[in-house]
């Protein structure tokens, strides 16, 4: 590579500035390698979808596999699939393609009978029903992603790849926040396996807010593009959950428009030992605080605190005298908590939509 005597050479090259984002936007900070192919994948969808306008588009099912090309083989003669992101639909549309974590390429076969259900009998036919899958519905904007693989049982997490980007405010960031509860968090029959442990009895599972953080942020990613939406920042006063930046900012005070802290409220610990009040409210107020420290620290344009409610009894928190304190205390306009709760069984959550109804 040609060497530059003055970094500010680069610097002041918009066309390595826009090569520079687009390599940071494509970080991931998944919680492990199939979380990564997921979102890689729903990425590369996204931005493959932006370059044509072919309608109607058929299903399309990504298989996340070590050795692409051999285990393609084994399903007939595949074609070889490149750059997903930088080309249009006729990639993939139709297809059953096997893929590294990076999702950009692989070799893909014609689904079989044109069908997402005959084509996973046929994987599951072939003894690859444990591998990691997506399955993308471009009718309904969908990935339901199985990271069991398409044999397992239970429900798969859902990630949607919004037609249109959303300009990042406070009321945008709420009704996003509303839209993962609602339609991929609310009831185990749509919630991912690794937030409750025993649904039934209000258990969660060990890594329950590690989870929803993630849902949260890979959504917020397909929402708010082309912000960057990192997990788990570090910065000297702890570590912010969900952090945007934007890139193409012309200063500080421009570069951070929101940060978002991450709270589970509980009955039971992943131990079943029942959860106090206290231990709630304090949880909940730590967020608060949190969530305003690292919107100061990063002089970020908003913060928020989003508070999952897997409490059994959801009785009002928010006003709690020590709760109303700390809202004086820490909050302005410029600050919200929001509350998203979630039932581990689906008549709970009938009572909820039945009394706004």
């Amino acid at each position: 590579m040609p060497q530059s005597e003055n970094a500010n050479d680069f610097l002041s090259n918009k066309q390595f500035r826009e090569g520079a984002a687009e390599g940071l936007r494509r970080i991931a900070d998944a919680p492990d390698a199939t979380s990564e192919f997921f979102e890689n994948v729903r990425s590369n969808l996204l931005k493959s979808l932006e370059l044509d306008n072919e309608e109607p588009l058929s299903p399309a099912i990504f298989v996340f596999v070590a050795v692409p090309r051999q285990i393609a083989s084994s399903y007939g003669t595949p074609v070889k699939v490149h750059d997903v992101e930088l080309q249009g639909s006729n990639q993939w549309t139709g297809k059953l393609i096997f893929a590294a974590k990076h999702g950009t390429a692989g070799w893909a076969v014609p689904l079989t009978g044109n069908s997402v259900s005959e084509t996973i009998q046929t994987v599951l036919s072939n003894g690859h029903g444990d591998l990691p899958a997506a399955v993308f519905y471009p009718e309904k904007r969908i990935i339901s992603c199985a990271a069991n693989g398409l044999a397992a049982d239970g429900p798969s997490v859902r990630l949607s790849l919004p037609k249109n980007a959303r300009e990042l405010t406070m009321e945008e960031l709420k009704k996003v926040m509303e839209l993962v509860r609602q339609e991929g968090l609310i009831t185990p029959s749509v919630c991912p396996p690794n937030v409750w442990s025993v649904p039934a009895n209000y258990i969660p599972a060990s890594e329950t807010e590690r989870q929803l953080q993630w849902c949260l942020a890979a959504e917020m990613r397909g929402y708010f593009r082309p912000l960057l939406v990192e997990r788990e920042q570090v910065v000297s006063v702890g570590r912010i959950d969900i952090c945007f930046t934007d890139l193409n900012a012309h200063g500080p005070d421009e570069r951070h428009p929101a940060v978002v802290e991450v709270k589970v409220l509980r009955s039971y610990g992943s131990g079943k030992s029942p959860v106090s009040e206290q231990t709630n409210v304090f949880a909940l107020i730590r967020g608060m605080g949190q969530a305003k420290s690292y919107r100061v620290k990063k002089q970020a344009k908003l913060g928020a605190l989003a508070c999952f409610d897997l409490r059994k009894v959801k009785a009002s928190i928010v006003e709690h005298e020590a709760v109303q304190k700390a809202t004086e205390r820490y909050y302005d306009d410029r600050m919200a908590t929001v509350m998203l709760p979630l039932y581990g069984i689906a008549e709970d959550a009938q009572d909820e939509i039945a009394a706004v109804g």
